[in-house]
């Protein structure tokens, strides 16, 4: 919002207080005074703006950005701009006042408002009335618009003053919200949406409670239209600044229509007028996948789309194609799971990359950073789009698929769209977490299991792997990590560790106050056999369960030339005089066994999002292929680009029927199949490698 009139250019938080810096004249004196070329004198004059009559819709644009010189790029504002579902315009129409105008001319207690808001006050001297002077608005419209420019001072018609004056209009002039123009992402790049409000005068309880839809709002997106609550306006519509990050999403235009007009002589408001705005949209609605606008009676109903039994949305190729995941999922491996049960999840989960895909660079670009909290340790901040990426997930319920009982194939079809959108991986965090919760679940005592697992399921609590260490990546035999027995404490035996720990991803980040590590140690002692039978499995949180910090930190962060979003750090642990306090899970010399039940599922995961990637890669060479030109053609009209994209179609569609597969082995290991699981461990390295070279 910024001024007008008087108001000059200054910033107001609130819709209400623009108005008022807009339309609050600027009053004309002394040295200021207004030349007026037909009585050739300077006169005492209010500037500003003047509705002769009130418009059908008000557009109000906001200013989104604001340049922060320290950080070097612009930063979105609008966390700090509010504004009403309703706006009583009547406040704003006052008489203007004058100061002694040239002799012929009409002052402001000549001005006499009327109901249409047309001023009736006749200048003497040039013998033009205000109302002459509207002769060419539309016919029978009271909301019209006279665009003519005054040739007088602005005294001698209708126009607003400061809320301090009296009010003109005896009566409401009502303005109602019913779209909200947003942006999503950060300020350099995103995309655009609107939140509409359908214009019919329906049950207000909407067709979710039962009445028509009317009157509810409706997020049109550039894939789906879906209803949502009016609540939702203020988490849709508001963004924010800080940290020096400026993504989010943000309101940048609001569009009022009128829904009555003021009746100086009843003082109420007069019916609807705007019913012609209704008609027309609904008439004009395209046949997207949500009701948007009640159809008019005498309207033939569209002709329903042939349906073939699959349900593939439109508008998504960039990230991924559904018909190839269904029919992989139920042509191909015939999971055991209901169709239309399948299909809401991946609709939810389109729903979801689309909203939160744009955002996606953001992360990429900016990776989590060292920093040093206020205590002088060292500690790893992600962008703040991570955290609020994440709750949302959450809040959909996505980390409960496992919990409602779907396959592990079906989760990885979740994950494949997830893949495809996200390349940065800020999801790693939540696949990790599952994969460490499912191990702690299988293994743990019943004590850690309470402590940990339900926080760690609702992703209060992040889980991450613990295995490689600076000199041994792929030889686990060779770690040198050592647990010393500290006796047994309420959560089972408890050991002190001293030791490196490398390429830990999801670790020592601000995305919860809370991270179980499931590491892999050597229990020191005699009684410890040498190599990998001797490596045992610790649950080490870096919050213990009194609150306080564990003797463990972070070293650093390894650069990536992928999965930005997450960090992935070298970390040590017993600095300190006593060493990092872990659980032991499952049985000493036994962690190598029980860590392999999370790590066939993480190198499942590894292949499904190389897979996604690939698609992803396959489909953006699609899009350009189809919209280049070279030789009076484009370009995927030419063989030899024809063969390239099959063979990148060959790759990424191979990749994911693989890693579909390895999944759905891993249901039937789970459900008892012996040779279903002996076949998983004989692809399972090839599932992990194949699609990520």
């Amino acid at each position: 919002g910024g001024g007008g009139g008087g108001g000059g250019g200054s910033e107001v938080p609130h819709v209400r207080g623009a108005l008022e810096a807009l339309l609050k004249p600027e009053r004309l004196r002394g040295a200021d005074q207004y030349y007026c070329d037909r009585c050739a004198c300077k006169v005492d004059a209010e500037r500003g703006v003047s509705f002769r009559r009130l418009p059908r819709v008000l557009a109000i644009q906001l200013k989104r950005f604001r340049y922060d010189f320290r950080l070097g790029q612009r930063l979105k504002v609008n966390s700090l701009f509010t504004f009403p579902t309703t706006i009583d315009m009547a406040e704003y129409v006052r008489p203007i006042p004058g100061d002694s105008p040239p002799p012929g001319k009409a002052t402001s207690a000549d001005v006499t408002p009327r109901g249409n808001l047309e001023a009736t006050a006749e200048e003497t001297a040039g013998g033009v009335s205000a109302g002459e002077a509207m002769a060419d608005s539309p016919a029978g419209d009271p909301m019209a618009v006279d665009s003519t420019p005054p040739t007088a001072p602005l005294a001698e018609g209708m126009s607003v003053a400061h809320p301090e004056t009296e009010t003109a209009c005896s009566g409401p002039l009502p303005y109602e919200l019913y779209a909200v123009l947003v942006h999503s992402g950060s300020a350099s790049f995103g995309h655009y949406y609107a939140l509409i409000k359908d214009l019919g005068q329906g049950d207000a309880a909407g067709s979710a409670g039962g009445g028509d839809g009317r009157g509810e709002w409706h997020e049109f997106n550039d894939a789906y239209v879906r209803p949502i609550k009016e609540s939702e306006l203020r988490t849709k519509a508001f963004g924010g600044e800080g940290g020096g990050y400026s993504g989010s999403s943000s309101a940048y235009m609001l569009l009022y229509r009128a829904v009555g007009a003021c009746d100086a002589s009843s003082g109420e408001a007069a019916v609807d007028a705007s019913d012609s705005i209704a008609q027309a949209v609904s008439q004009h609605a395209l046949p997207l996948a949500a009701p948007v606008a009640a159809t008019p009676a005498a309207a033939a109903p569209a002709a329903a789309a042939p349906d073939d039994g699959w349900r593939t949305r439109q508008g998504l190729s960039r990230y991924a194609d559904r018909r190839d995941i269904e029919f992989v999922l139920h042509e191909v491996e015939r999971v055991e799971a209901e169709a239309e049960e399948v299909r809401g999840v991946l609709d939810s989960v389109e729903d979801f990359v689309e909203e939160w895909g744009p955002v996606d660079p953001a992360l990429d670009q900016s990776p989590p950073k060292l920093i040093t909290a206020e205590d002088g340790s060292t500690a790893v901040e992600v962008h703040p789009e991570t955290k609020r990426l994440l709750a949302d997930y959450h809040a959909r319920g996505f980390a409960e698929m496992e919990e409602l009982g779907l396959p592990f194939s079906v989760q990885c079809a979740a994950q494949f769209l997830f893949g495809g959108a996200f390349p940065s991986n800020p999801l790693g965090f939540t696949v990790l977490t599952r994969c460490a919760a499912d191990l702690l679940e299988a293994h743990g005592s019943e004590s850690l299991k309470g402590e940990y697992l339900s926080d760690m399921r609702a992703g209060k609590v992040v889980g991450t792997m613990a295995l490689s260490e600076p000199h041994a990546g792929s030889s686990l035999g060779n770690i040198r990590t050592t647990a010393v027995r500290a006796g047994d404490g309420p959560l089972g035996q408890e050991y002190r560790l001293k030791g490196d720990k490398m390429w830990t991803s999801a670790a020592f980040h601000d995305v919860t106050p809370n991270t179980a590590h499931m590491l892999l140690a050597r229990i020191a002692g005699p009684d410890t056999p040498p190599g990998a039978r001797g490596i045992s499995l610790f649950l080490v949180p870096h919050l213990l369960p009194d609150g306080s910090p564990n003797d463990v930190e972070v070293v650093g962060l390894n650069k990536k030339m992928g999965h930005r979003a997450l960090p992935n750090c070298a970390w040590s642990l017993g600095g300190g005089a006593g060493g990092a306090t872990g659980y032991l899970v499952g049985e000493p010399h036994q962690g190598l066994s029980a860590m392999f039940q999370m790590m066939n599922a993480m190198r499942i995961e590894v292949g499904l999002w190389a897979a996604a990637l690939g698609k992803r890669g396959l489909n953006e060479s699609l899009l350009y292929a189809e919209g280049r030109e070279q030789g009076g053609k484009r370009i995927i009209e030419h063989d030899d680009v024809k063969r390239m994209l099959l063979q990148q179609k060959a790759y990424a569609e191979g990749a994911f029927a693989l890693t579909i597969h390895a999944a759905t082995l891993h249901d039937r290991n789970a459900a008892g199949d012996a040779e279903a699981g002996a076949m998983l461990d004989s692809i399972i390295e090839v599932v992990k490698s194949w699609p990520s070279e």
